[in-house]
């Protein structure tokens, strides 16, 4: 069931998981945006998101989590409660700050021998990816707010992940924790 045929084409059927950080901390003192540690609410959506994937039988081949503290400690807890070790997660520095089109090049690369790909990342790139990907509004939530930390964009398309683009898409859904 993950071939799609179309004429005598077989064109791979593949899912996105764009996952936002959980709810970070700015504590006293002077620090980086970069350095900032989960809340421990952030810590509890984290788990509940990495579950409901494995639940959901949404399991990724590959996480790829931007390499900001705040984003590798959300990747690293999700990734635990899926069953997936935090040694087999990749980091990639382009994530922090990236434009839609820095994603797309991040996958493009990242995605090439999966099917199936959880990216751990950050606004506003990932709510504009996820937008952007979507052939609908995407609906903002019951609190108007598309994706807040912890939200889950699934993105399911077909073709190559150099190739993702609107015409591949044929569903985007948001998952937030409140919602689960």
């Amino acid at each position: 069931d993950s071939l799609l045929v179309t004429g005598t084409t077989l064109m791979e059927k593949r899912q996105l998981l764009l996952l936002r950080h959980g709810k970070s901390d700015w504590p006293s003192g002077p620090i980086r945006d970069f350095d900032r540690e989960l809340k421990p609410r952030g810590v509890e959506a984290s788990r509940r998101m990495g579950k409901w994937i494995a639940d959901e039988g949404l399991t990724p081949n590959v996480v790829v989590s931007s390499s900001a503290a705040r984003a590798q400690a959300t990747a690293k807890l999700t990734a635990n409660a899926f069953g997936m070790s935090a040694e087999s997660m990749v980091l990639e520095p382009r994530i922090y700050e990236a434009s839609t089109n820095t994603l797309l090049e991040v996958l493009a690369m990242h995605g090439q021998e999966h099917r199936r790909l959880l990216l751990v990342g950050h606004n506003p790139g990932f709510s504009s990816l996820a937008q952007q990907l979507s052939k609908e509004p995407l609906d903002a939530g019951s609190r108007g707010n598309l994706f807040p930390t912890a939200a889950l964009a699934i993105v399911d398309f077909t073709g190559e992940w150099s190739d993702l683009g609107r015409p591949a898409v044929s569903q985007v859904r948001v998952v937030r924790p409140r919602e689960l």
